[in-house]
């Protein structure tokens, strides 16, 4: 076959469907004897004249001369080595393509909901003040200064300063970082969705969730919706109420035999008391929303007239998977927040971070009732997908 004629990978080819003659490039792969061409998460079989095949081996990169295709597989009539292995590549980990298909999905379901894609920058003033996170930090210089800068571990500071700009339904799909994450569960690097709704409040939140997992993962999964007080009376027996107080929560932990210090706030001795029984619990039900958080957990969720933080997480299959609130408007409000978590960073020995005293200023312009979540993808992957560590959704 003449050299003129054009050239493919095999993923081109499976777009294109060209009419041969062309040349396939791609890995050869030797499985029980029987040559194929492999591309990633594909393989063709290959056939011709023996001989065609003679001293390949796993991993060579190479171009095959395809005169027909036959049944699924080429017809070949000649070989060009392109690059011979000295031994069999490393495989990409199983679920790497089909996570990059399921952001596409994603970010598909979103457009067709009416939220527009926004991109926010990744050296930040404020990578977001979470008490329990460690964030990375980098020095930019211009000239004679200098400036520290944090990677993001949340997207939040910058699509609420676009809010505050006029933006009303948003989202953003990227990268964030946190240091110190590592687990089954947990990476330094994972991929954050944030999306908002300005004029909204978290019903049409809970009902943009339902619809993603129903799209991604089948009609029947269906998230179900509770809050903290039916959890605590179905698995202890206790009236949680918004005026509960730590020394109420402490001789239920004692009761329930799960250790606390004398140091531990109510937040702690409620972290304690979820992860020891009402996360197992609540493995058993399916896809969870779990609404009306204490009002000592309110982060930067607003108070319900009944006196609960209007926010809730979503579980499912063991997985805290997004964390979505009625967000807080009022600048000083915000400001107050914010200094609260500081205090408790100190606490918790996680280090200072700056404000971001321009999400102030924005909030001070005017922001409108506003509904937002936070939803970590690989995790919303692995629940579906039934995969146990996040390793997995990695090319690397």
């Amino acid at each position: 076959m003449h050299n003129s004629i054009p050239r493919y990978s095999l993923q081109r080819i499976r777009k294109s469907i060209p009419a041969p003659p062309y040349w396939a490039g791609g890995e050869f792969l030797n499985l029980n004897g029987r040559p194929y061409l492999k591309n990633f998460s594909e393989a063709i079989a290959l056939l011709g004249n023996p001989a065609l095949f003679e001293g390949l081996a796993t991993g060579d990169l190479i171009y095959f001369a395809v005169s027909a295709v036959e049944a699924g597989a080429f017809a070949c009539e000649d070989r060009e080595i392109i690059f011979a292995s000295v031994r069999e590549r490393p495989r990409p980990r199983p679920h790497a393509p089909g996570f990059s298909r399921f952001n596409d999905q994603i970010r598909t379901f979103l457009k067709s909901r009416g939220l527009g894609e926004i991109f926010t920058p990744t050296l930040v003033t404020c990578p977001g003040l979470e008490p329990s996170l460690e964030a990375f930090a980098t020095t930019v210089t211009r000239g004679p200064l200098a400036e520290t800068k944090y990677l993001p571990t949340s997207p939040e500071v910058h699509l609420k300063k676009a809010l505050a700009r006029g933006l009303t339904d948003i989202f953003e799909i990227r990268p964030c970082f946190r240091r110190g994450e590592f687990g089954d569960h947990h990476a330094n690097e994972f991929w954050m969705l944030e999306w908002y709704r300005g004029f909204a409040d978290l019903d049409l939140i809970i009902e943009d969730l339902r619809e993603l997992v129903q799209s991604v993962a089948g009609s029947a999964c269906y998230p179900q919706v509770t809050d903290f007080a039916a959890l605590f009376r179905q698995e202890f027996k206790f009236s949680l109420t918004p005026a509960t107080t730590r020394d109420e929560l402490a001789a239920l932990a004692s009761q329930r035999a799960v250790e606390f210090s004398p140091a531990d706030t109510f937040t702690d001795i409620f972290h304690r008391l979820m992860i020891a029984h009402l996360e197992p619990a609540m493995e058993k039900m399916g896809p969870l929303i779990v609404r009306n958080f204490p009002p000592s957990m309110a982060a930067l969720a607003k108070i319900t007239e009944a006196g609960w933080a209007d926010r809730f997480e979503f579980y499912w299959n063991g997985l805290e998977i997004a964390n979505a609130f009625n967000e807080v408007t009022d600048a000083q409000e915000q400001r107050r927040r914010w200094e609260g978590e500081l205090s408790e960073r100190e606490r918790l020995g996680t280090g200072p971070l700056p404000m971001d005293i321009e999400l102030i200023e924005a909030l001070e312009m005017g922001l409108p009732p506003t509904g937002g979540i936070a939803l970590g993808l690989e995790r919303l992957y692995m629940a579906v997908n039934g995969v146990k560590n996040i390793g997995e959704l990695s090319l690397f």
